[in-house]
C-alpha cells in the first residue's frame, strides 16, 4: 500500500502512438495513450519520467511535457525516478527486453505495479516468464486488451450472462487483418465473451497478409461446448469490429463502430409454419461508448490495485497470457 497523500509517481516507456502521440489526432474524441491518461489524473499521478530515442517522438512530448525528463535508457529511467509505475508502450518485440531491464534492479528498486501494451510478449515463453517474475517479485501485472474495459462489450456480456438471448450456441467476431496487431484483440474479445478455449483450427488467408503479419480464418470450441469464430474483414484501413452472439432464444448482433446492440429474440413464424424466426426485440445505442476512456480506466484500476491487495483488475498477466496461447496455436 502506497501513500496515498502522495502522487502516484509513473513513467512511460515508449513515446509512440500509444504511449503519447494518439492525443495528438484532433478526431479522437478522448484520452487515448498513457500519457495522456497520467495527465489527465494529475490529482492521483505524476508523470516523473519517460523513454524512447525516436527523435520526433521526444520532439512531441517535450511539447506536451516540457518538465517531464526523458531518458534514452530505461534503467538509467528506473534508478533515477523509482517510478510506482511502469507503462511499457514500446513495439511486443521490444516488451521482454524491457521487462528484463526492470527486472534486474529488483535487488534495489521494484515498481508496484506494470501496465503493459498488448499482445504481453513475441512469445509464449516470454510471456509465461513475465508473468510468473511479477508473481515472484509481487509487481501487479495489468495487459491493455482494451475491449474488456469497453461499455459496449460489457452491456454485451451483461445480457449474456443473464440469459437475454439464452443458451449460448455460437459467437462470431468480425475484424480486420493482421493477426497479432488486430487479430489479438479478436481472440481476446473470443475469450472475454466465451470463457476459456479448448481447441482450435485456423485457415491461412494469403491475399490479406499486410506489414509482415499473417492473416487466418479461425474455427473455436470453448470448454463450455460452445462453438466461436473469427472472422477476418479486410484490410486494416476498412475498420470492422463486430460479434454476433446466437442463443437457444435470440440473438446479439454488436457493432462497436456505430455503438450499437440490436437483441432479436426467436418468434413463431406466420409464414413457416412449426418455425421460430427471429425479430428485433431492441436496438440499443451505447451512447456513452464514443466518451468513454479506457485509458482514464485502467490508470483508475492501478489506483485501486496499489492500495487494494485483493482487487482483480480486468485484465491481468494470466488473461493476457491465455490470449497469448491462442495466438500461438493459430500462428502454428
Amino acid at each position: 500500500m502506497i501513500n496515498t497523500n502522495n502522487p502516484i509517481r509513473a513513467a512511460v516507456i515508449g513515446l509512440g502512438q500509444i504511449g503519447s502521440r494518439f492525443d495528438e489526432e484532433s478526431g479522437r474524441k478522448v484520452i487515448w495513450s498513457h500519457v495522456g491518461a497520467y495527465l489527465g489524473l494529475t490529482q492521483e499521478f505524476e508523470l516523473c519520467g519517460a523513454s524512447d530515442f525516436d527523435s520526433n517522438n521526444i520532439l512531441a512530448f517535450k511539447s506536451r511535457c516540457p518538465n517531464v525528463p526523458v531518458y534514452s535508457n530505461v534503467s538509467e529511467l528506473i534508478k533515477n525516478e523509482r517510478p510506482d509505475v511502469i507503462s511499457i508502450c514500446t513495439p511486443t518485440t521490444t516488451h521482454f527486453e524491457i521487462f528484463q531491464e526492470i527486472r534486474a534492479l529488483s535487488n534495489s528498486y521494484i515498481p508496484k505495479v506494470i501496465w503493459c501494451e498488448k499482445p504481453l510478449a513475441t512469445t509464449l515463453d516470454d510471456a509465461k516468464t513475465m508473468v510468473s517474475d511479477c508473481e515472484k517479485l509481487d509487481i501487479k501485472l495489468i495487459v491493455s486488451y482494451n475491449r474488456r474495459w469497453l461499455p459496449i462489450w460489457k452491456k454485451a456480456m451483461y445480457k449474456m450472462e443473464n440469459n437475454l438471448i439464452g443458451d449460448i450456441n455460437t459467437i462470431r467476431i468480425s475484424m480486420p487483418n493482421r493477426l497479432f496487431s488486430i487479430g489479438s484483440h479478436a481472440v481476446d474479445l473470443a475469450n472475454f465473451l466465451g470463457g476459456p478455449i479448448e481447441k482450435v483450427t485456423s485457415l491461412n488467408i494469403p491475399k490479406l497478409y499486410e506489414e509482415n503479419e499473417p492473416a487466418k480464418a479461425v474455427l473455436l470450441l470453448f470448454k463450455s461446448g460452445v462453438v466461436g469464430s473469427i472472422e477476418v474483414t479486410g484490410f486494416k484501413e476498412n475498420l470492422v469490429v463486430e460479434a454476433e452472439v446466437y442463443g437457444s432464444a435470440g440473438r446479439l448482433k454488436i457493432n462497436e463502430v456505430s455503438n450499437e446492440i440490436i437483441h432479436e429474440l426467436f418468434e413463431e413464424s406466420d409464414t413457416y409454419k412449426g418455425y421460430k424466426i427471429l425479430k428485433n426485440h431492441s436496438t440499443e445505442i451505447i451512447s456513452n461508448n464514443n466518451n468513454f476512456s479506457v485509458f482514464i480506466e485502467i490508470a483508475k484500476e492501478i489506483m485501486t490495485m496499489m492500495n487494494n491487495e485483493n482487487f482483480k483488475c480486468t485484465c491481468d498477466g494470466f488473461q493476457a497470457m491465455a490470449t497469448q496461447e491462442i495466438l500461438k496455436e493459430i500462428a502454428n
